[in-house]
């Protein structure tokens, strides 16, 4: 049974922080702005410019995992993210924001193909569920990040942007202590290091492209939304009620992802389930 939960848990903890970094500064951005004098542009760009990096990062992301393996890859790259992301609260100088808000999103960019080859070799039998779980956790991420830190966290640092940063971040770096621990004690199964890549991703195959494109649409209107929704509110008059919404905003989906932690078994994998949700879309 421990064997089962272990890697589990580790997997929902890991998937936390392929975005609760990110999110975390729709909710600070008004005290951003207002301390170090930044644009809406500026301000939106510490959202948008992590999700830039993803995209960017992705490919070579694939090759760090295939020459020193998924296991070393995650643990380095949380062991980044955590700095980086405690960086950007150094600022001024601007440059000490944006730069560690650029190594945040590489970081993930590399943690995000790591987790699945890990699912392969930690949830064997039962990978669908171990996906399930670590896309939990990810969205766990964006609603706790995004809705928790006005009203929870913001109040336990007198009101510090800094401190919210520091708060949120180093914990990522118990994560990598307890996988390493789970790996030597043999907790969790051995991630070997991967081969490198034989071929170059189909780049004609119009699938590719469509995929591509769904995903980058979705990606653009969700990160879209909570990086500039303080702006909204505040031309809106209603700076009041930007808690609420981030909190609604991204704890709407959380009920989806319980779901599918439920039910991974039967939808993973489907082509059923995914023509529902687009019909559903297509008409609501």
């Amino acid at each position: 049974m421990l064997s089962r939960v272990i890697p589990l848990v580790l997997l929902w903890f890991a998937g936390l922080y392929l975005r609760l970094p990110i999110l975390v500064i729709p909710a600070l951005a008004p005290g951003i702005q207002s301390e170090l004098s930044l644009g809406q542009t500026g301000v939106g760009a510490l959202t948008t410019l992590p999700v830039l990096m993803l995209s960017l990062g992705a490919l070579p992301g694939a090759l760090i995992i295939a020459r020193f393996g998924p296991l070393a890859a995650l643990c380095g790259a949380l062991v980044i993210l955590a700095a980086a992301s405690t960086l950007r609260g150094a600022a001024p100088p601007l440059a000490l924001l944006f730069v560690g808000t650029v190594l945040t999103g590489l970081a993930v960019a590399v943690m995000q193909p790591s987790l699945p080859a890990i699912v392969l070799r930690w949830t064997p039998g039962y990978a669908a569920l171990g996906s399930a779980v670590y896309m939990n956790g990810m969205l766990m991420g964006e609603f706790v990040g995004a809705g928790f830190t006005l009203p929870v966290v913001l109040p336990l640092v007198d009101g510090s942007w800094r401190g919210v940063l520091a708060v949120w971040s180093a914990p990522a770096l118990l994560v990598v202590a307890a996988i390493v621990v789970a790996h030597r004690t043999k907790l969790v199964a051995g991630a070997a290091s991967g081969t490198a890549p034989t071929a170059n991703p189909p780049w004609r195959l119009p699938r590719l492209w469509y995929l591509g494109v769904i995903l980058g649409a979705a990606s653009a209107g969700y990160f879209g939304t909570n990086a500039y929704l303080a702006t909204i509110l505040a031309h809106q008059g209603q700076e009041e009620r930007l808690a609420t919404y981030l909190l609604v905003f991204n704890g709407a989906q959380v009920v989806g992802s319980l779901s599918m932690i439920a039910l991974a078994r039967w939808l993973i994998g489907k082509r059923g389930p995914i023509v529902v949700m687009a019909w559903g879309l297509r008409w609501r």
